[in-house]
């Protein structure tokens, strides 16, 4: 006696592994300000030193609504800050980028 096995094989659509089209529309910002994160993990603005990434990304919030932020850090500065204040800002829907210095 012979045993016969059938079986379908269904694929489904996956993730797309494409980058999105590039796109023609550059965000509108009022002000570009450059938020450098140092060796020690403060940020600075203008010279201006801010331990605290959730006060530093509401004031920036409330001031400045249409502004872009440009996220600065070097190698020797700690993930951990960048990743801090990158969330912040995104938590209060400000638009920003990174870069390194």
């Amino acid at each position: 006696m012979a045993t016969v096995v059938l079986a379908t094989y269904h694929s489904e659509a996956g993730v797309s592994l494409a980058p999105p089209p590039a796109s023609d529309v550059t965000p509108e910002c009022g002000e570009l300000l450059e938020l450098r994160v140092t060796e020690q993990g403060e940020f600075l603005v203008d010279e201006e030193s801010f331990t605290e990434a959730s006060a530093l990304a509401e004031r920036i919030a409330s001031q400045t609504p249409e502004v872009c932020v440009l996220v600065l850090a070097r190698d020797e500065t700690p993930h951990g800050a960048v990743v801090q204040i990158w969330d912040e800002l995104m938590v209060r829907a400000v638009r920003a980028s990174l870069a390194r210095e």
